[in-house]
């Protein structure tokens, strides 16, 4: 079993294969674990990523915007020590993490902006690194870095002051440990992972979607049902103090956070009323119940609107997947900040490469159905983000959250299209020496070819539609 990435001669990726002439073109033998190196081109993504980024840092949003000024209060008091307060307004991963930037470097969004833009370079690198272990060369790991280090949505994300970011790096190095191996991980990786995905649910409650769906997603070998238990153990055993205290402190059960159901309210009734967030004072000693009231009202509110008014429920849902699948590069923390979202260069390169990635992603899966132990736990997530994105999550976020994935995805997809060009299977007379694609990839047929081509079709004049 081959754990690590493996070299495919990518002047002919499909392997040998006898045309109509006859001929069987040559192929490269596999070659050993690449080192520190053989990788270097890596470090060329992450300097692109850190500079565009850097770039963009020095003009960050306005850090009162949305959830911003609440995020920037909490950490100022956690930075000085009273720590959070007697409140769960939000979770409190990115609170503690401001806290412990402006301890460390002062009062600056400054190098809020700047410790951004090093996650955001590190997710676009790890993206190209997990390329690698899928069994792509390293010219298609290098394209997906560029692709994750430019996208302008990414890019846009680093000024705010938004746990996304962080969330999203810490999730996706829980998956990259937890899927790097094709088999069963090992337990240290598993340790890490389950620390990591239980660390990005307290950032990100609804994250808890896609990780259950990623450790649940099959894997061959013996041995993953244990694995899977420690997994979700780890992720519980991070959580559940964090749970207790807020419970505690307001004398009823509340989860991450006690402002879950008044979010999913806003974003599935329309004309509900936006959260009025209120931070603990100074001297505050004892919980406002105000909240967990509020909490349990919208609750109430959105259950019995889905009982007597289900189709528009539905109407809301399947419109915010529209949102999802769009060439818009909104983002959910930019309630009022019109830079740079409004720009034409903006919204063109944001249209052109989201729209690529889709592309190429929905010929991996639906035009050759590929579906390999990492490329449908890659699917999987992307589709868990965009449930969370119809239900109450926000689309932009979800969608950043689920960007590297699809671009493992569009690697994938540009791969198998490179093949069908070389190989061209519909040529009269051409036959087969062995098997043009991996195991569990089918060779399409002239419907599949057009159904695809028509889905992508739709799928542009629907992103500009909605642009």
């Amino acid at each position: 079993m081959q754990d690590h990435p493996r070299e495919i001669d990518e002047t002919n990726p499909a392997g040998p294969v006898r045309a109509a002439s006859g001929r069987t073109p040559t192929r490269r033998l596999p070659l050993r674990r690449p080192g520190v190196i053989g990788e270097s081109y890596l470090l060329l993504v992450f300097a692109l990523a850190l500079v565009a980024r850097m770039l963009v840092a020095r003009f960050p949003a306005d850090a009162y915007m949305g959830t911003g000024l609440l995020f920037d209060q909490l950490g100022l008091r956690i930075a000085v020590g009273l720590g959070m307060g007697p409140t769960a307004l939000l979770p409190p991963l990115y609170p503690e993490y401001l806290g412990l930037l402006y301890r460390t470097y002062g009062y600056s969004h400054h190098a809020v902006v700047a410790s951004h833009a090093l996650l955001g370079a590190l997710s676009a690198t790890l993206t190209g690194l997990f390329v690698r272990y899928v069994g792509l060369g390293r010219k298609y790991a290098f394209l997906a870095g560029v692709l994750v280090a430019l996208f302008p949505q990414a890019l846009a994300q680093t000024r705010h002051l938004s746990p996304q970011i962080l969330v999203g790096f810490l999730f996706l190095v829980g998956a990259f440990l937890w899927l790097r191996h094709r088999s069963r991980p090992r337990w240290f990786q598993v340790t890490i992972a389950g620390l990591l995905f239980g660390l990005a649910i307290l950032g990100r409650a609804g994250l808890f979607v896609p990780i259950a769906a990623i450790a649940v997603a099959p894997r061959p070998g013996s041995g993953v049902v244990g694995r899977r238990f420690v997994l979700l153990l780890l992720v519980l055993s991070t959580t559940v103090p964090w749970m207790i205290r807020n419970s505690r402190l307001h004398e009823e059960p509340v989860l991450v956070d006690s402002t879950w159901a008044m979010r999913l309210q806003a974003a599935t009734i329309p004309g509900s009323h936006h959260i009025d967030y209120r931070v603990p004072g100074r001297g505050t000693l004892y919980a406002d119940h105000m909240e967990v009231l509020e909490n349990r009202l919208a609750l109430a509110e959105i259950i019995g609107f889905g009982l007597t008014r289900p189709a528009t429920v539905v109407g809301v849902w399947l419109r915010r997947v529209q949102d999802e699948i769009s060439f818009s590069g909104w983002n959910d923390a930019a309630t009022r900040d019109l830079f740079p979202y409004h720009g034409i260069a903006y919204r063109w390169a944001q249209a052109l490469m989201f729209g690529t990635l889709l592309t190429l992603a929905l010929a991996w899966l639906i035009l050759l159905r590929g579906w390999g132990e990492r490329e449908r736990a890659c699917a999987i997530v992307v589709l868990a983000f965009t449930l969370l994105a119809a239900v109450g999550d926000g689309p932009g976020d979800a969608r950043l959250y689920a960007l590297p994935f699809l671009t493992v995805l569009a690697m994938r997809g540009a791969w198998g299209l490179l093949v069908l060009s070389r190989v061209r299977p519909f040529a009269a007379g051409a036959t087969w020496s062995e098997r043009p694609f991996p195991s569990g990839v089918m060779l399409p047929s002239r419907m599949r070819v057009f159904g695809w081509l028509a889905l992508c079709a739709a799928l542009w004049v629907h992103g500009f539609w909605h642009w």
